[in-house]
């Protein structure tokens, strides 16, 4: 997250997912990036745990 801004050309076009293990520091993420002329930058709530319990069914 911290070569956001530096790296940011380096990321693909079109909407981007953002996650993070707990979702925290992905919305921090995205929010920069929105910030950056990103407004496609998603974060993804929850983060990686939040999605692994939904595909397990909770």
């Amino acid at each position: 997250m911290g070569e956001l801004s530096d790296r940011q050309r380096e990321l693909p076009g079109g909407p981007l997912l953002v996650h993070c293990q707990s979702g925290a520091r992905s919305a921090v993420a995205a929010s920069l990036l929105h910030r950056l002329g990103r407004p496609d930058a998603v974060n993804v709530t929850g983060g990686y745990v939040a999605w692994r319990d939904a595909r397990r069914g909770g």
